[in-house]
């Protein structure tokens, strides 16, 4: 295994480690993902940087789920996306959510991550966990983001037919009183 290979999953590893520490047990997805060159040397710079991999919410509010559609895509998903230099998965994921649908959560623990594997020909493989937390809705308004990433921020009563990734089908619709 290649060093960056192997420090990238020591990472992750303590990623998890940490997380279930805090928040108990949760389920671990392994993925693969195909980037490009300029992809992974972008990824590259982020591991370098300690802001490898994101992190993603469910956020519920009463029976409702909140979900985001971005622009281009025909698919809903969970407000979420990469972190930023300094910044832990907690602190990633609110400022993602807040930034993607404008209102604000508070996170009550780890839902499941996904470890990923990043795969470029001619590179060495780099390992990224995304942690996908459950969060409560707080305050806010959703509505999509001002840069026009974010097409469309709803709740959802019922899981939508088309979701951006497979793991959204099995994520625990909340019942509650509206």
């Amino acid at each position: 295994m290649n060093e960056l290979t192997r420090q990238s999953r020591k990472r992750s590893d303590e990623v998890l480690v940490e997380h279930a520490a805090a928040h108990g047990e949760f389920e671990v997805r392994e993925l693969t993902w195909e980037l490009s060159a300029a992809e992974y040397e972008a990824l590259l710079e982020r591991f370098e940087d300690e802001a490898a991999g994101g992190a993603g919410v469910w956020v519920t509010r009463g029976d409702a789920v909140l979900l985001v559609r971005h622009a281009g895509e025909t698919a809903w998903s969970d407000p979420g996306g990469k972190r930023e230099p300094g910044e832990s998965f907690r602190e990633a994921a609110c400022r993602e959510v807040r930034e993607e649908s404008g209102v604000d959560i508070e996170v009550e623990g780890v839902l499941e991550t996904h470890v990923v594997t990043h795969v470029t020909a001619g590179r060495p493989p780099l390992v990224s966990p995304i942690v996908v937390f459950e969060g409560t809705y707080v305050g806010g308004d959703p509505t999509p983001r001002e840069d026009d990433r974010v097409a469309e921020v709803r709740w959802f009563a019922e899981r939508p037919e088309s979701l951006l990734y497979d793991a959204l089908a099995s994520f625990p619709m909340p019942e509650g009183d509206g």
